[in-house]
């Protein structure tokens, strides 16, 4: 049935039809806010800052590991994009130096210690070393030319995420949207469930935009663990 015959509908019998559209996706953010700087913390080997490049942003990327293995390959990963920089370095809400949790799959590792389920839910979130490495804030690394871009900051630091956001706050003033992933089981100590991670964001003047599906329950194959979480700044009169 074409659209027009579907609005007639509409008007003879009180319905209201919309067109479906997709569901919105990061790269659309990206295009609609003219997202020119992406800060990835936690960037792992560089899967994020590659899936951007794979569905078309050009602009710039910084991406910040501390794990030395890790680092190898995402710095080796954006050694060739003149537009993506790569730094050996944690993010928390206080500069220093700190120990942190190197797992079997360096992306479990943590600052924070795994709780039993984590163990349960991959064999490879087990911890077999730790590092010394280096901390910075986010309002201490980045330049006041940084804070003139059109930033999307995201976070995927495993339990650590608070401790990012606690050292942003001159950042998030700025910011066009904040992209951090969130559990609904909880893999490490200490950690924020989901619902207290929304309302620090709204405490702060965000609000959802989009949430993604990342890991799904080993034994319930129909349920969500982790989501990706996109919130944006509330609009005055609109939120």
């Amino acid at each position: 049935m074409k659209w027009t015959a579907l609005k007639a509908l509409r008007k003879n019998a009180g319905i209201d039809i919309v067109r479906a559209r997709k569901n919105p996706q990061i790269i659309d953010f990206l295009e609609m806010e003219g997202v020119d700087l992406v800060i990835d913390v936690g960037a792992n080997v560089g899967q994020f800052g590659l899936g951007l490049r794979n569905r078309g942003y050009a602009k710039r990327i910084l991406s910040l590991e501390p794990v030395s293995d890790a680092y190898t390959t995402l710095a080796e990963r954006a050694s060739n994009d003149p537009l993506w920089e790569a730094k050996r370095l944690a993010v928390g809400s206080s500069s220093g130096v700190m120990p942190i949790n190197v797992s079997k799959n360096t992306q479990f590792s943590s600052f924070q210690g795994l709780t039993k389920t984590a163990e349960d839910f991959d064999p490879d979130a087990g911890f077999k070393r730790t590092e010394s490495v280096s901390v910075t804030t986010l309002d201490e690394l980045l330049s006041p030319e940084d804070l003139r871009s059109k930033i999307l900051l995201k976070i995927d630091t495993q339990g650590y995420e608070r401790h990012v956001l606690d050292g942003a706050t001159n950042l998030l003033r700025y910011v066009r949207g904040v992209l951090v992933e969130l559990s609904i089981i909880i893999l490490y100590q200490d950690n924020w469930r989901l619902h207290e991670a929304v309302a620090y964001m709204y405490e702060r003047g965000f609000v959802l935009a989009q949430v993604h599906p990342v890991n799904i329950h080993f034994k319930k194959p129909y349920a969500a663990t982790e989501f990706d979480c996109l919130f944006r700044p509330t609009e005055s009169g609109v939120d």
